[in-house]
């Protein structure tokens, strides 16, 4: 019995009092409330990073359709009257090779060729540009412009899927930035298109 006795002062001894575990657990959930925002913030920052490198993945090739002779002669494709058409052109003869790129944030990228809808294209095309057009839009996210005509009073169509953040927006001069609006007016200002051909493609 003096032996049980002797164990179990050694063992409060060696043991944490409720204060000090409840102390210990208020300190990991401190902690823990504090890291999450930092971490949803630069998960976030990843996310918009792959949006802004799928649109110059896809304007680096159109770019490049559009400066081959045998294939765009001096225009990028015109091959459809939705974003949904031309994406699916580029696919069935070969251009692109990866359906990835074609999605992005809130919105889930095709996973088969024949599961191309517009519930999974993030991007609008604009049809009729030219590389010599140089900063007007030629993809924009989904439901973000309904013209590149002008550039003193853009009104957005739809919200941003980024809030604040804005849109990214690939020019015909193949680069590729976020742009914001903000009382109508769009930052950066973009070169307005005179050409009457040029329309915006959605999904």
């Amino acid at each position: 019995m003096q032996t049980f006795f002797r164990r179990l002062r050694k063992f409060k001894a060696n043991s944490f009092t409720l204060v000090e575990l409840l102390v210990v657990i208020s300190i990991i959930g401190l902690l823990a409330g504090l890291a999450t925002p930092a971490i949803q913030k630069g998960l976030e920052k990843g996310k918009q990073t792959v949006d802004l490198n799928n649109g110059r993945q896809l304007g680096l090739l159109l770019f490049a359709i559009a400066n081959d002779e045998s294939l765009g002669g001096g225009t990028f494709p015109t091959n459809g009257t939705t974003s949904t058409d031309i994406f699916k052109y580029l696919i069935t003869n070969n251009f692109l090779t990866t359906l990835k790129v074609l999605g992005g944030n809130g919105v889930p990228a095709p996973t088969t060729t024949n599961s191309i809808t517009a519930n999974n294209i993030y991007w609008a095309y604009t049809t009729g540009l030219a590389p010599t057009d140089g900063n007007v839009p030629l993809l924009s996210t989904k439901n973000s412009l309904q013209t590149v005509a002008n550039t003193n009073d853009v009104t957005p169509s739809g919200s941003s899927p980024w809030k604040e953040k804005g849109f990214v927006i690939v020019t015909a001069d193949n680069s590729s930035t976020w742009y914001s609006f903000t009382n109508g007016k769009v930052t950066p200002r973009w070169i307005a298109c005179t050409n009457a051909g040029v329309s915006v493609l959605q999904p």
